[in-house]
């Protein structure tokens, strides 16, 4: 706690909506559903209320699983079905994987022996974090090469910049933005002062808040996150330039090792030890980090592996 003013005053946790269990928490509710129309009305433009929201598993893929479960499916009055996806990384493989979904959506979306003129309309939204934009929101459909026709627009996909609506909201007044730009930038925002600042004045974005409030204090929610944020951060750091030192470190060493025992066995035994090398001293430099930011030690040590003695040793 922080004292101001003679108060005691609680220092909220703020776990940001692009964190997927987080996303799926404050939108996927069947007692909320007013937040997922708000959510599909300004991604889509379309006013069609929701007829039912789908369980991510329909595409018959275990739900703990992120990479192999969509973020979210309803079905809409009309049969047009709509999936939104949160992408923090933006690669060629996630794009193909998106297009998968689309197919296998579109596939349970048609009942047995139903003809294929029944087959409604399939919308993929990407709240994307990273990537090349042409516009602020680009809208893709099948086209003919070297035209502008439109070969069908059975299947369609949005793709959202939302760094580009956490910037605008930043650097305009409130007054000055949609509630589509509100809410994409609550969406993006890592900060607390400025998502309270968007939600106010409107309740469905004030129940959004309170939600992503709400779940941030949750223990569960806390260690997931803080979890899954060290896992990308080893991910990241075995890409960077102290991970190629490892394996050349290793490769030193195993050439020695080679001079005894066999230069082909030696370096494959270096890298080996490059590798596990750059790898603790990732997870030892992340966990310095952690231990800056008062992670609970305890919580440390379940997500790293590390024993507390381990730990204690790094302050």
């Amino acid at each position: 706690m922080q004292q101001k003013g003679g108060e005691k005053m609680i220092d909220l946790r703020f776990i940001p909506i692009r964190y997927d269990k987080m996303y799926k928490r404050v939108f996927i509710s069947d007692d909320d559903k007013c937040l997922t129309d708000l959510l599909v009305k300004e991604t889509t433009m379309i006013n069609s209320k929701i007829m039912t929201l789908l369980n991510p598993e329909v595409i018959n893929y275990p739900y703990q699983e992120k990479n192999t479960t969509v973020d979210l499916i309803v079905k809409l009055e009309d049969g047009k079905m709509v999936e939104i996806e949160l992408n923090n990384k933006v690669n060629e493989l996630l794009i193909i994987r998106n297009l998968f979904y689309m197919a296998k959506v579109m596939s349970i979306s048609l009942g047995q022996a139903e003809s294929y003129k029944n087959l409604k309309k399939q919308i993929q939204v990407n709240l994307n974090f990273e990537g090349d934009f042409i516009e602020p929101i680009d809208y893709i459909n099948l086209g003919i090469k070297g035209t502008d026709k439109t070969y069908t627009d059975a299947l369609e996909i949005i793709r959202i910049n939302i760094p580009y609506f956490v910037r605008l909201c930043y650097n305009k007044d409130v007054s000055e933005l949609s509630i589509k730009e509100r809410l994409l930038g609550m969406i993006g925002s890592e900060d607390i002062e400025l998502s309270k600042k968007l939600a106010k004045g409107d309740e469905i974005l004030e129940m959004i808040l309170d939600r992503q409030i709400k779940y941030s204090q949750d223990k569960d929610m806390g260690l997931a996150y803080d979890r899954d944020k060290l896992m990308q951060e080893l991910y990241e750091y075995s890409m960077d330039e102290k991970y190629e030192e490892g394996i050349e470190e290793g490769k030193f060493e195993g050439y020695q090792e080679g001079i005894e025992h066999g230069i082909e066995q030696g370096i494959e035994k270096g890298i080996e030890k490059g590798i596990e090398k750059g790898r603790l001293e990732g997870i030892k430099s992340t966990v310095k980090n952690m231990l800056k930011e008062k992670i609970d030690i305890n919580i440390i040590s379940k997500i790293s592996g590390l024993s507390i003695d381990e730990i204690n040793n790094l302050n």
